[in-house]
């Protein structure tokens, strides 16, 4: 009970305070003037609306998403992105433009709404509300982490409820398959190295708050021009890398040669959704010398009982590269499974003299465990003489 009465205060804290700021805004903050966005149609006395089409990425793809539910295709997508005051969280970031992009036919339709004041946003953010279909999936890129939190923290300012939403965030597939290829993940390297995406007279991503402030103070509509263009294409963006990442998975398990991602996380993704398809791929990987995919595979086939395959593994990379979890796996399996305890000594016993410069300064932990586990074993030893 006090601690609901403490959330309680500190909501009505953050209300005041946000009523405050709104009333104390130094004046050139404020628009006094009425904007006219040409090709916009006002909703209320605050909010723009702007819809337009253009070709469908997905147009014609008959094939099943790998990332998406049973049952769920490409048309129970919403593609979503906002623009915000600032570049991270807190209850002081507001949300000036959502767009919300789908599928209808060979057409792409994206609805972009805008918010024109600070003093409209209670119902900038109803009008969200009414237009926003709990019954789809809802794809963006960091939008679990940003865009979903800062939406909620801003409803829950206005006393209002933002809805739960099924979500698919892009950014996390991508990293997976391209972080150690690229690098940096963002959604403009994405773009450029992976699909092929060159944008012109693009704004930069950190000047958009800067270009709705000098709106705020000027009524000048023509700078927002090419941040509704950023956030119309970024939506853009997201169809057509969820179809890239299907492309990538189907052909992982087609084998296609082309496959520029990481193949060891391919074939995980695939054995998260279910798709066996993937063991084949973590298979086809580690054999190319990925010994990641290795890993993943003998923890796969370990779990499902297959010792003899998971077995294999372990000992191809204890053999080639002394690996320090397959010499693990290995002396668990020697010692619990075969009860061998004289092989199992000699693999801890090898690892302790092989990681010794490692051990010593940087596996404190490491080293206590495998001596312990050396100990346990040299005692069954002596129990079975």
């Amino acid at each position: 009970m006090e601690e609901r009465k403490q959330l309680f205060n500190r909501l009505n804290f953050l209300r005041a305070r946000e009523l405050s700021r709104s009333e104390h805004l130094p004046p050139h903050t404020h628009t006094e003037h009425k904007p006219e966005l040409r090709g916009w149609e006002k909703m209320g006395e605050y909010t723009f609306y702007h819809r337009c089409l253009e070709q469908n990425p997905l147009s014609g793809i008959d094939k099943k998403s790998f990332l998406l539910p049973d049952g769920t295709d490409y048309e129970g997508l919403v593609f979503f992105d906002t623009e915000t005051t600032g570049l991270s969280g807190g209850a002081g970031n507001i949300v000036f433009l959502i767009g919300l992009g789908k599928t209808d036919g060979e057409h792409f339709i994206v609805e972009q709404y805008f918010l024109s004041d600070f003093p409209g946003e209670g119902e900038f953010l109803r009008i969200i509300e009414k237009n926003i279909d709990t019954e789809k999936i809802y794809v963006s890129y960091n939008g679990r982490s940003f865009d979903t939190n800062i939406l909620t923290t801003r409803f829950l300012l206005k006393g209002l409820r933002f809805p739960y939403l099924a979500q698919l965030d892009l950014l996390y597939p991508a990293r997976r398959l391209w972080k150690d290829v690229l690098g940096s993940c963002s959604l403009s390297n994405i773009e450029e190295k992976v699909l092929g995406i060159e944008r012109e007279n693009d704004v930069l991503s950190r000047e958009v708050p800067d270009i709705y402030f000098h709106f705020l103070r000027t009524g000048e509509t023509e700078p927002l021009i090419p941040v509704f263009n950023h956030n119309r294409r970024d939506i853009l963006s997201l169809a057509e890398l969820l179809l890239r990442i299907d492309t990538i998975l189907f052909d992982a398990m087609e084998e296609v040669s082309s496959v520029s991602a990481n193949l060891a996380e391919a074939g995980k993704m695939l054995l998260q959704q279910g798709n066996t398809a993937g063991i084949e791929i973590l298979e086809r990987a580690f054999r190319a010398g990925d010994f990641r995919a290795g890993k993943f595979a003998s923890i796969y086939y370990k779990r499902r009982g297959n010792l003899e395959a998971a077995l294999r593994i372990w000992n191809i990379m204890w053999r080639e590269r002394k690996s320090l979890f397959a010499a693990q796996e290995l002396a668990k399996y020697y010692e619990h499974k075969k009860r061998e305890y004289e092989k199992a000594i000699e693999i801890v016993t090898t690892l302790l003299n092989y990681y010794k410069p490692l051990v010593s300064s940087k596996r404190d932990s490491l080293k206590s465990e495998l001596l312990h586990r050396l100990n346990r074993l040299r005692k069954k030893v002596i129990a079975l003489k």
